[in-house]
């Protein structure tokens, strides 16, 4: 952008307003964060979940703030000036800021190729996918999401899956000017509603499912659903990719205005754009067949689950509507690593096989439970928990799941924050059988409940522990606790080793 258009008129512009700036200054840089405003910046007073932006308007000021663009309150009505700086009040101005930014950032959004994935499960592998196989095929691309953010694959973590709206706007300009072609981002149902992507010109965007989670935050599963749909009606949009065996597809597809190119992927509907004409899983990778608009296609790699597959099957999508050729797509996927933290296989001879998943909402842990059966006829053992201060209705929908697919369930603590354990306990075991109340055992720390597994555990089990996956941490009253489940499974196995060695010595 030049420079004469990084003016107060300019930003006042994108807002709408007619108003005329007698002293039309150039600003310096654009912030939502008064902490970050720096002489000669515009300080955009938003708000906030737990605050509002016109609370900090002094401060801005104090730090050199040339304007300051707020939402309409009973002290910021009209435009008015304190000491140096003009305040204008701009109605609709949560929505308009991710539209400021990017103009400030210099429209580079416009200047990528942005891909959003969104859904209930799927959304990091996806992503993850993605950037593995562009990475592959010698192209910069940026990720963010549950891993982090970063130029794949240097990545650095984040507070939320989504950044906030001013980090997405920054991360991509500094992208554009590091040569970036590419920016892969998981976008959540909090994002969308929170307007933390507002502004970013999303070229694609993917559907993987949807099922119940975060009704904490949404409260229903349309509002939940509603949330997400905003991604598929972003007017940048040029092509979306739709699971066709998700309940909520034909409701996507009816919302995708007519100049946006569609593909619909699916397991089994040969209706399907993408399709699966076969699979087939081993203990260590999986094969498939695929049907596309541009081919067939035969692929190899090392992950596990028909899940998989689907996620594969949605990124395939947007590789085609690139016109990348099947043929590099089917080599880069034939190296693809899964995430960590999904599938991910402890094992040690003369062990229990140990399957640690991130799966934490009832559809995940289902499916997750139906890959591992569908390799094995051995007794499954399922360890997991529910978050405190989130959804309660879905506990009790994870334990029957868990039950379904598993012989015996382990419930624990995952992250219970500053809710009672005992209250998510009852949530979990509601309205159970009396035949299903045998299956299950409580206990309470999780550490313990791994280590008294394995410990009990036949050689010919397999342990799945669901829910924490990557995360090396547990939220307890209010502390981040740090916990690596591969190590406590390690050491467990090592305790067991030690025990049968005592008691065959003696």
């Amino acid at each position: 952008m030049q420079n004469q258009e990084k003016t107060i008129q300019a930003i006042l512009s994108q807002c709408g307003s007619t108003l005329h700036i007698e002293n039309n200054m150039h600003y310096q840089g654009i912030t939502t964060d008064s902490r970050l405003v720096k002489p000669g910046w515009i300080f955009l007073a938003l708000t906030g979940e737990n605050y509002q932006g016109f609370f900090f308007i002094d401060e801005a000021i104090e730090k050199g703030a040339i304007a300051i663009l707020t939402v309409p309150h009973a002290d910021y009505l009209q435009p008015m000036k304190k000491k140096m700086c003009w305040i204008y009040p701009v109605p609709d101005l949560d929505d308009k800021a991710g539209l400021l930014l990017h103009h400030a950032w210099d429209q580079v959004s416009n200047k990528m190729k942005v891909i959003g994935i969104t859904g209930t499960n799927g959304k990091t592998s996806s992503s993850f996918f993605l950037a593995q196989i562009l990475h592959y095929l010698s192209q910069s691309v940026g990720l963010i999401g549950t891993l982090g953010a970063g130029v794949y694959p240097k990545l650095t973590s984040t507070h939320n899956t989504t950044p906030s709206l001013e980090t997405i706007h920054c991360l991509l300009y500094q992208w554009f000017h590091l040569n970036v072609q590419w920016t892969v981002l998981e976008v959540t149902s909090h994002a969308l509603s929170q307007s933390r992507v507002s502004g970013v010109q999303f070229d694609a965007a993917v559907w993987t499912n949807l099922s119940q989670d975060h009704l904490d935050y949404h409260q229903t599963i349309n509002a939940y659903f509603q949330a997400k749909l905003k991604l598929f009606k972003k007017p940048s949009l040029k092509v979306a990719v739709i699971n066709l065996d998700d309940a909520y597809a034909p409701v996507i597809l009816k919302n995708i205005a007519k100049n946006v190119t569609v593909y619909t992927y699916s397991m089994s509907q040969h209706q399907a754009d993408l399709y699966v004409s076969f699979f087939h899983q081993n203990k260590d990778h999986i094969l498939a067949d695929i049907m596309t608009p541009w081919g067939c296609m035969k692929i190899k790699a090392p992950i596990l689950g028909r899940f998989n597959v689907s996620n594969l099957l949605g990124i395939i999508g947007v590789l085609g509507y690139y016109q990348i050729p099947l043929s590099a797509i089917e080599s880069a996927i034939h190296y693809i690593q899964p995430v960590s933290g999904r599938m991910c296989y402890v094992q040690s001879p003369k062990m229990p096989q140990v399957i640690i998943d991130f799966a934490h909402t009832p559809d995940a842990l289902k499916q997750v439970l139906i890959a591992i059966r569908s390799e094995n006829k051995k007794s499954i053992i399922c360890i997991f928990g529910c978050g405190g201060n989130r959804d309660r209705a879905k506990r009790s929908v994870m334990m029957r799941e868990a039950l379904l697919g598993a012989e015996r369930v382990i419930f624990t603590e995952n992250n219970s924050r500053d809710e009672a354990f005992l209250q998510i306990v009852q949530d979990a075991l509601e309205n159970l059988t009396p035949e299903q109340s045998l299956r299950v055992q409580v206990i309470k720390n999780r550490c313990l409940a791994i280590q008294q597994t394995i410990m009990n555990a036949n050689i010919q089990d397999i342990i799945l522990i669901a829910g924490k996956g990557h995360e090396q941490y547990q939220i307890k009253s209010g502390q981040q606790i740090p916990f690596n489940e591969i190590s406590i499974v390690k050491d467990a196995f090592s305790m067991r080793k030690k025990i049968k060695k005592s008691l065959s010595i003696s």
